[in-house]
This record gives C-alpha cells, sequence and structure tokens, in this order.
C-alpha cells in the first residue's frame, strides 16, 4: 500500500464513529504498514552478510591467483563499492539521530 492510501485510510478511521478504544489499534496497525523495515531484522542481516561476502571473496581471489593481475583489476570495483554499501547502511540515518 503506498502512503497515500495509508493516509486516506488513516483520516477514514480517524473520521468514523468508532470509539477511541477502537480506534487505536486500527491507527498502530496503519502506522506500523508505513514502516514495514522498521521491526524487520532480518533484511539487514541479510543485506550485511552478503555484503560482507562481496568484500572478502575478491581478496581470496586475488589471493589464489597472485599472479594475473587482470584478476586484481576486476574484483576491486565490486570490494570497494560493498564496503561502500556496508558504510552507507549502517551510518546512522539523520531522522532517527533525533
Amino acid at each position: 500500500m503506498g502512503k497515500l492510501q495509508l493516509n486516506r485510510l488513516s483520516n477514514l478511521v480517524s473520521e468514523s464513529t468508532l470509539t477511541e478504544a477502537e480506534k487505536q489499534p486500527i491507527l498502530k496497525t496503519i502506522e506500523d504498514l508505513r514502516r514495514p523495515l522498521d521491526k524487520d531484522v532480518w533484511v539487514y542481516r541479510i543485506v550485511v552478510f552478503f555484503l560482507g561476502v562481496a568484500i572478502v571473496l575478491p581478496f581470496l581471489l586475488v589471493l589464489m591467483s597472485p599472479g594475473n593481475p587482470e584478476t586484481l583489476k576486476l574484483v576491486l570495483p565490486i570490494s570497494t563499492g560493498a564496503i561502500g554499501g556496508l558504510i552507507g547502511l549502517l551510518a546512522p540515518s539523520p531522522m532517527h539521530s533525533r
């Protein structure tokens, strides 16, 4: 569901004739739907794991074929891109620093 649809749904619930006790669980569920990745820690674990593999695996390939300089040219961008991705993922967000 898009944010616009969730906003409309939230407005409909807020303006309905339901009691406050009935509205609160519905509004809380709508808020949870707006941020699905806040509670799902496995997505971040999987991403961090595969970025770690993308950092380590190229170095292992270079160590296994030390006489081939072309291997280093091919795997170095993969490794540096994965390092940048991992740093960007683990850096604190300005929105959550409050």
